[in-house]
């Protein structure tokens, strides 16, 4: 799920369910790439994600979009 994390209300911006077999990184890149082509609500500054998404890939691609990535390690 992507929310907005300024918005007074907390109302999720793009609630999407994956199947649970999948990994979480492997969600997050997905539903990253249909948000991202679906909707352009302006930049995205900050990203916080939990020790789940410590992977290259997604580091690379965070990267790739200028975005300061903060991941919760264990």
């Amino acid at each position: 799920m992507i929310d907005a994390c300024d918005s007074p209300y907390d109302l999720p911006l793009f609630p999407r369910l994956h199947l649970a077999s999948t990994h979480d990184s492997v969600n997050f890149v997905v539903s990253w790439a249909e948000f991202s082509q679906r909707f352009n609500l302006g930049a995205v500054d900050k990203m916080l994600l939990d020790a789940a998404h410590d992977a290259e890939a997604i580091y690379k691609l965070i990267d790739h979009k200028n975005v300061e990535l903060i991941i919760d390690l264990n």
